[in-house]
C-alpha cells in the first residue's frame, strides 16, 4: 500500500483550516546508469506513478511539524492495520484542534490499483467547547466512501484534482446510506461488526500488521548487530539481550562483559548510539515489507554523515527494493541535501494569522542545481527562517537583562 495523496479539511491549525501533502514525484523521473530509478518506486508496470521513497519536512520552532507527522501516522495506520481505539493511541499522538469534523480525503495504490477514501471524522466526546478533540483516538469514524479507480494507471494531473478522479472512478463501499437501495452500502450487521473505531478500507487493504515505524529514542529489547552498533560506536564488539533475566550483556573493545539493565544502559552507550541502533532496526524491519518509517526531527543526536545514510537506505533500489517509505522532520536544512529530489521536500510556514501553509520546495525553487540547504538558509522560500525581528527583539531583552 502507498500513499499518494492526502487532504485533510477541519484543523484550524493549517492555512484555512487545510493540509494538503504529495507523496508522489511530481517532477521528472530519470534512471541512472544502472537502469535504476532511485529516490522512487513506479506503482504498478504501466503508467508513469512514481512514489516517494524519502520526504523530508522542515519548518521554524511551532511550525506544526510534529502535528503533521502525527496525522500521517493516524492515516497509515487506519489505512493499514489499526483501529482509532483508545488502548492503541499514544500520548504524543496529537494532531491539533479539529472542528465540528475532521474531513480526510487519501488518494492511494493497493495491489495493481488506485483508490480514493473520503473519511469524516468527528470527536467522541460530548463537550468539545470544554476540552476539545486533540488526540487521534478521540476520533470515530461518522461517513465514509470508497472509490477504485477504472484504469491500472492514471496520469498525474488526475492525482492533483479529487473530482477527476472520481469522475474516472466507481465506488465500491459506502458506510452510510440504504443497502436496499444501493448495493455498495454497508448493511447493518456489517456496520455494526465494523464499529466507529475502524475504517471500511480494510475491506480493500486488509489488517496487515506492522507496517508504520515510529522510532521512541530508547535501546530496543533485542540482540543487536555489532555491524549496527559499530556505525555509531566503533569501540562496541557486542550487545546481546536476555529476554528472561531482561539484562543486555555488553562488550567493549579489549574489556570484559558487562551486565547492564535497561534502565542503566544509557550510562554505558551514547544517545547517538541508542537512537542509531534503534533507527537502523526499525529501517530493517519497514525494508523487508515495504511499509512506512516516520521519524520527527531525525538528526537529534546523531553525525549528519549517519543520518544521510540512514536516509539512503530509503532512496537507493539496491537497500529499498520493495519501495518502503520514511517520512521525517528536521530543524537543520543542510540535512535535506540528502535527498536528491526538491518534490521530496515540505516547508511548513506561519503566515500573519500564525495558521501554517505546506509548501512544496520544487513549487517554489525551480533551479535544480541550488542546494536545498542553501536556499533556505537565506530565506529563498520566504517563512522558512525565525521572524528577524521577533529574534532581535529577544536580543535587545537579555542585553537589558544583562544591562538592568
Amino acid at each position: 500500500m502507498r500513499i499518494l495523496k492526502i487532504v485533510a479539511k477541519g484543523l484550524p491549525l493549517y492555512q484555512n483550516g487545510m493540509l494538503e501533502l504529495d507523496f508522489y514525484a511530481t517532477d521528472r523521473v530519470s534512471k541512472n546508469e544502472d537502469g535504476l530509478t532511485p529516490d522512487v518506486t513506479r506503482l504498478g508496470n504501466s503508467g508513469a506513478i512514481y512514489s516517494q521513497n524519502a520526504t523530508g519536512i522542515v519548518g521554524v520552532n511551532a511550525s506544526g511539524k510534529t502535528t503533521t507527522l502525527n496525522l500521517i501516522d493516524f492515516i497509515v495506520s487506519y489505512l493499514t492495520d489499526l483501529s482509532v481505539s483508545r488502548h492503541l493511541a499514544r500520548e504524543i499522538n496529537r494532531i491539533g484542534r479539529v472542528d465540528e469534523r475532521l474531513e480526510l480525503s487519501v488518494i492511494f495504490w493497493n495491489d495493481g490499483a488506485f483508490y480514493l477514501l473520503e473519511s469524516a471524522l468527528q470527536c467522541e466526546k460530548d463537550d468539545l467547547s470544554r476540552s476539545g478533540c486533540v488526540r487521534t483516538d478521540d476520533l470515530v469514524f461518522a461517513d465514509e466512501t470508497l472509490w477504485k479507480y477504472n484504469s491500472a494507471s492514471l496520469k498525474r494531473d488526475t492525482l492533483n484534482d479529487l473530482a477527476a478522479f472520481k469522475d474516472n472512478a466507481a465506488v465500491l463501499i459506502r458506510r452510510n446510506g440504504d443497502h436496499k437501495l444501493d448495493a455498495t452500502v454497508l448493511t447493518d450487521e456489517e456496520r455494526a461488526f465494523l464499529g466507529d473505531h475502524e475504517s471500511i478500507v480494510f475491506r480493500v487493504t486488509g489488517k496487515r500488521g506492522g507496517t508504520v515505524s515510529r522510532p521512541e529514542r530508547i535501546l530496543p529489547r533485542e540482540s543487536l548487530p555489532s555491524p549496527v552498533l559499530r556505525a555509531f560506536d566503533p569501540s562496541i564488539e557486542s550487545l546481546s539481550y536476555d529476554p528472561e533475566l531482561q539484562v543486555y550483556h555488553l562488550t567493549f573493545h579489549g574489556e570484559k562483559e558487562r551486565v547492564v539493565g535497561p534502565d542503566a544502559i544509557p550510562s554505558f552507550l551514547s544517545q547517538g548510539t541508542i537512537i542509531g541502533a534503534e533507527m537502523v532496526q526499525f529501517a530493517l524491519q519497514r525494508l523487508r515489507d515495504g511499509g512506512y518509517m516516520i521519524i520527527d526531527e531525525i538528526d537529534t543526536s546523531l553525525n549528519r554523515s549517519l543520518v544521510g545514510v540512514v536516509i539512503g537506505l530509503f532512496t537507493s533500489p539496491v537497500t529499498n527494493p520493495r519501495g518502503a517509505q520514511l517520512v521525517f522532520t528536521t530543524h537543520v536544512p543542510e540535512i535535506l541535501d540528502e535527498l536528491h529530489r526538491k518534490d521530496a521536500v515540505y516547508v511548513l510556514r506561519r503566515d500573519e494569522n500564525y495558521n501554517t501553509e505546506a509548501v512544496k520546495y520544487s513549487a517554489e525553487i525551480k533551479r535544480i542545481e541550488n542546494k536545498k540547504s542553501a536556499a533556505i538558509l537565506r530565506n529563498a522560500v520566504r517563512g522558512s527562517l525565525p521572524n528577524y525581528p521577533d529574534v532581535q527583539a529577544m536580543r535587545l531583552y537579555v542585553r537589558e537583562q544583562l544591562n538592568g
